[in-house]
């Protein structure tokens, strides 16, 4: 019988057995996941998911050993239930299943728990399923929730399908439950499944399947080829990035020497001028020669930015003084700016200056899309996230014409113009990501058109 990978608990070695239908609807799963998330994961269709996430809950409802080993390899179980263990297998292929599970007999020569044998299974598998309906039955809950979303449903079926592990190990599985109430007499006998139930089970359990035995074949193919696309993706942005760089360099050097000619001419030729027309003209000429001269830094900055010179920064009173010197121009724009102040100082590791830079462009960028009135509303803010540290968060959010979902994925990239929702054309948003990339940080984009937008900076405490 092939088993789940092995899980090792005080020492010991469990392997948990994967029936033939488990395996197939796991198969299934992986090849869905890879079918739908062609984009990565934010890409990957909600009502798809949905549909996953529910055929997944199935199976794990009918194979208590699969609903085991997820709730002890997903290390959550505070009130779990077979909805949050289908997402989390969900989310958690095919990388979770990575290596092959031996067989039994391999199990047992290696020191794992090997005592439930084919036969045996399904006999346990009803046993545990009858425990999580005589739970469910016996819970408040019943009648408000379904089976997949009773925390009562799912302790039921844990308790019962820690006798998988054989008597040996069913003590430290146990443990290992410690919301699960084991002693719970009469659950057992307060309920049973209907025929057309116990035959189900029983057909679950009893059938073949040709495509079991490469589950975990399977699992490891669609891993490499996560691991081959990501390094793939990676390496394709560095050599772009190395080509822009040689680009801009080239640009540099070709273009900023004609740029400082006709500069340095017109700021000559505007001393001398009397016209007021012709000294406009020729200052918008000036103006210009050094906008094509920024264009040129800012893409050079994008393709090789400096390393952070990194400081104790407070990210609230960084924002403060962005917002003062974004005043002026925003009244010309009849645009209002604030600044949220938090209750505390939100302390980081950063460069003050390039963090200052891609909060302007992030607070430009949001003026341009209002046009003229509007609000602009900026909030530093630090988040705790359990199990990865604290994070700081720079917030901007702007009531203007929102973003189309098809534009939110090129926002970041240069010279993209996104005009259609107001956003501007050139280096703005693409010189914030790098620099916050380059921080260790994250952006993130919320927006529906017509309802404004929100861009979160998220960067971390310390220097990573």
């Amino acid at each position: 019988m092939r088993c789940l990978p092995i899980l090792t608990i005080a020492d010991q070695a469990i392997r948990l057995p994967l029936c033939d239908a488990t395996a197939e609807a796991l198969c299934c799963a992986m090849l869905s996941v890879t079918g739908t998330s062609q984009g990565g994961p934010g890409a990957r269709d909600s009502k798809a998911t949905t549909e996953l996430q529910r055929s997944l809950a199935e199976s794990l409802a009918n194979d208590p050993a699969l609903s085991l080993w997820c709730a002890l390899q997903s290390g959550d179980q505070d009130a779990v239930t077979i909805a949050s263990l289908a997402s989390w297998l969900l989310d958690a292929l095919p990388g979770c299943l990575l290596g092959e599970g031996p067989s039994a007999c391999e199990a047992k020569a290696a020191g794992a728990s090997a005592e439930c044998d084919s036969e045996g299974l399904y006999e346990l598998a009803a046993e545990s399923v009858l425990s999580a309906h005589a739970a469910l039955k016996s819970s408040a809950e019943h009648g408000s929730e379904s089976r997949f979303d009773s925390v009562a449903f799912a302790q039921g079926l844990l308790r019962g399908a820690t006798a998988f592990g054989g008597e040996k190990q069913a003590k430290v599985l146990v443990q290992q439950l410690k919301h699960v109430e084991i002693d719970e007499p009469g659950h057992e006998a307060a309920v049973t499944l209907e025929p057309l139930q116990n035959a189900e089970l029983a057909q679950y359990w009893e059938r073949t399947s040709p495509i079991a035995d490469r589950v975990f074949e399977l699992a490891e193919t669609l891993a490499r080829k996560d691991v081959l696309e990501t390094r793939f993706a990676a390496q394709l942005q560095e050599e772009k990035l190395q080509a822009l760089y040689t680009l801009a360099a080239g640009a540099g050097h070709e273009i900023n020497n004609p740029l400082g000619s006709i500069a340095g001419r017109a700021q000559l030729l505007v001393r001398d001028e009397p016209d007021a027309q012709r000294r406009r003209t020729l200052a918008k000429i000036n103006t210009q020669a050094f906008r094509a001269h920024e264009m040129i830094s800012d893409m050079m900055l994008f393709a090789r930015p400096p390393e952070p010179v990194r400081t104790d920064v407070d990210l609230a009173e960084l924002a403060s003084n962005v917002v003062a010197e974004l005043k002026e121009e925003a009244s010309q724009r009849s645009t209002v700016i604030v600044c949220t102040q938090p209750p505390e100082a939100v302390p980081v590791s950063a460069d003050p200056s390039q963090v200052a830079v891609a909060l302007r462009a992030m607070c430009l960028n949001a003026m341009e899309a209002l046009g003229t009135g509007g609000r602009v509303e900026i909030s530093a803010r630090r988040v705790q996230r359990n199990g990865h540290g604290d994070v700081a968060e720079l917030v901007v959010r702007d009531d203007g014409p929102g973003i189309a979902p098809e534009q939110q994925n090129q926002l970041f990239d240069p010279f993209f113009s996104g005009r259609e929702a107001g956003r501007g054309l050139g280096f703005g948003l693409s010189k914030c990501w790098r620099i916050v990339t380059n921080h260790g940080g994250t952006i993130r984009v919320e927006s529906e058109p017509g309802q404004g937008a929100t861009f979160t900076i998220t960067l971390p405490v310390e220097a990573g």
